[in-house]
């Protein structure tokens, strides 16, 4: 019915980028599954899982937008604070240790630029 991902911070390739937190870059409930607790019981049992690795919380990027892709919403709901937000993409963190540093966003440094004759 449902679905999460968690990954160290230092390793997640999608960013944010930071230490000791441990990142969700992915999180899905079924559609006809969806409003009855099971994404909220996802991140509870995240959190569980990042106490038990010794890690100092959960970290997240999450959308401000009307697609069902990681809405900041919902992680809002799950007691998640923004620490930054750029335009409809947010970080958000759920923390047990204030120690911890902020995450920062990961922006690429890759820019396309098409060759002609070539694939656009």
């Amino acid at each position: 019915m449902g679905f999460i991902h968690l990954i160290p911070i230092e390793i997640c390739p999608w960013g944010p980028i930071g230490e000791n937190l441990l990142a969700i870059p992915c999180l899905v409930v079924l559609s006809k599954a969806r409003k009855r607790g099971i994404g909220r019981k996802l991140i509870i049992s995240a959190e569980r899982e990042a106490l038990h690795q010794g890690f100092k919380g959960l970290v997240t990027i999450g959308y401000y937008h009307g697609h069902w892709f990681m809405p900041a919403a919902f992680f809002k709901k799950c007691g998640f604070k923004v620490v930054k937000r750029e335009n409809e993409k947010a970080i958000l963190w759920k923390i047990c240790d204030s120690t911890v540093k902020e995450p920062t966003m990961l922006t690429p440094n890759y820019h396309f630029n098409p060759h002609p004759n070539k694939v656009k």
